[in-house]
């Protein structure tokens, strides 16, 4: 038996992004890393895999400068918009919707 290697994650303008999901990397990090969310609730929440999301913070860990650095600019303009994270979340829904009707 063959075994077919999968990617998970894609670019999409640079952007690292679990594939066929419109959910960036930095969004999995956000949830998990710094905000402590469990996994189940984020595979439950975003319709995601286990899977899928370990590959965003694996692909996370091998860039982890670049994407800390890109969330606490994240978190700047968020603070100077007045964004909440609940705001982020129905953005990421939304994402999530779209890309799942194309």
């Amino acid at each position: 038996m063959a075994i077919m290697p999968i990617n998970y994650i894609e670019l999409e303008d640079d952007t690292p992004v679990i594939a066929e999901t419109g959910i960036t990397v930095e969004d999995i990090v956000a949830m998990y890393v710094m905000n402590r969310s469990p996994l189940e609730w984020i595979a439950q929440e975003f319709d995601l895999t286990f899977a899928q999301i370990h590959a965003a913070l694996s692909y996370y860990y091998d860039h982890q400068q670049v994407i800390d650095d890109s969330i606490r600019e994240t978190e700047r303009l968020m603070e100077q918009t007045s964004v909440s994270a609940e705001d982020v979340l129905a953005r990421l829904r939304t994402r999530k919707a779209t890309n799942d009707q194309q």
